[in-house]
């Protein structure tokens, strides 16, 4: 097993506290925004798990965290702090450069979806029936407010003043992100027949997007909370949407990726990868890249889904890859992640994790972080940075 290594002065001061068997966590100063920052599942609300950091490998071992817990959720980064949620309900915070645990929480929930960064408060997705999404303040170690919405297992999404999110219920909520204050809710189906909403929302514009159980993708107003549209797409749909330039992106369990044109719902495009399609797109420069159960990473053309490139990795893809620069990383089951040629596809360096990869890479300046089932993170430096 590897070990944290190189255990140097902490960034944040953290006075954490025990009481009856229930952590307390409070970071000594906020945390300060920057550009690089990871805040939300899919790096903004768009989904489009691109960053314009381009940082070449190889990368070499900085530190291993282990989270105590199983790991769904992808790590969140602001200000060199790591913050992970796990599924025995603990939201923790990690020194970025050293690995050294600064503090936690527990929930007593399960943390499935990814929480939102906002500043130094947490949005937390919680899957329990009760209280289920939970703002908490890291700066001052308090509870700010807590929702009763229905179990959530999407990550939710945080824009200007309000937060967005979906529920296995099949709802659909904007609240007011100080408050916690409901201020719309869409239902997508019956009060004696809904499906559950497994897809995160995603939001280009005026219109927020998401992916259904019952085999379709929505379009909201996401003002208002109207119903723009509904397109049928023939398989569940349990990717988050990936939205650029007009377009609506998504892959369903039939193995299909729809490009809807995200005020109207029209198709503009289909591509069928031959396998199930569980984790949403990612896109940069013009091009999409999307994984398939049966472990090929496509490059699809983002104007007319023609086919650029595919990867074969050997093993099922779980989790989105990563665009980042000139390159695209993905990881698969067989443990292993992969740094592909964005262009081209040609694999240009490799890791071999602990264990499987269901979550997808971050990069952070020059620090990329693994997760691996079932409870690891490991942080890789760029040589020579």
């Amino acid at each position: 097993m590897l070990q944290s290594r190189g255990i140097g002065p902490l960034f944040l001061a953290v006075f954490v506290a025990t009481a009856a068997g229930c952590s307390g966590m409070r970071l000594n100063k906020g945390l300060s925004p920057r550009p690089a920052d990871w805040t939300m599942y899919g790096g903004g609300p768009a989904r489009t798990n691109a960053l314009g950091t381009h940082v070449l490998p190889p990368f070499e071992f900085l530190w291993e965290y282990n989270a105590q817990a199983g790991l769904s959720a992808t790590p969140l980064v602001s200000d060199s702090t790591m913050i992970v949620g796990t599924l025995r309900g603990e939201i923790q915070a990690v020194d970025l450069r050293t690995g050294r645990r600064l503090g936690y929480k527990t929930l007593e929930q399960p943390i499935v979806g990814t929480p939102a960064l906002d500043g130094s408060k947490v949005i937390l997705p919680l899957s329990g029936p009760e209280q289920s999404l939970m703002c908490l303040d890291l700066a001052g170690g308090r509870e700010v407010w807590a929702a009763e919405l229905g179990p959530i297992e999407s990550s939710p999404l945080v824009l200007g003043d309000h937060v967005y999110v979906t529920t296995l219920r099949g709802t659909v909520h904007c609240l007011d992100k100080d408050g916690g204050n409901q201020i719309w809710n869409f239902d997508s189906g019956t009060k004696d027949h809904r499906e559950a909403i497994r897809s995160s929302p995603a939001v280009e514009g005026r219109v927020l997007a998401f992916g259904s159980d019952d085999h379709s993708l929505y379009g909201l107003d996401r003002e208002r909370g109207i119903l723009l549209w509904k397109t049928p797409t023939g398989g569940s749909v349990f990717a988050t949407p990936l939205m650029v330039d007009g377009l609506v992106i998504a892959g369903n369990l039939a193995g299909d990726v729809y490009a809807l044109d995200a005020m109207t719902g029209a198709v503009r495009w289909t591509y069928r990868t031959g396998s199930k399609v569980y984790a949403s797109a990612s896109t940069s420069r013009g091009t999409v890249f999307i994984g398939s159960a049966n472990g090929v990473l496509h490059a699809l053309d983002a104007v007319s889904g023609a086919l650029r490139w595919t990867f074969s990795t050997g093993s099922v893809i779980g989790s989105s890859a990563l665009a980042a620069g000139n390159l695209v990383y993905v990881g698969t089951l067989n443990k292993r992640l992969y740094a592909l040629d964005a262009a081209t596809g040609r694999e240009r360096w490799g890791y071999e994790a602990e264990g499987r990869i269901r979550v997808s890479p971050v990069l952070w300046g020059d620090i990329l972080l693994v997760t691996s089932e079932d409870k690891y993170i490991t942080a890789l430096k760029a040589k020579g940075s």
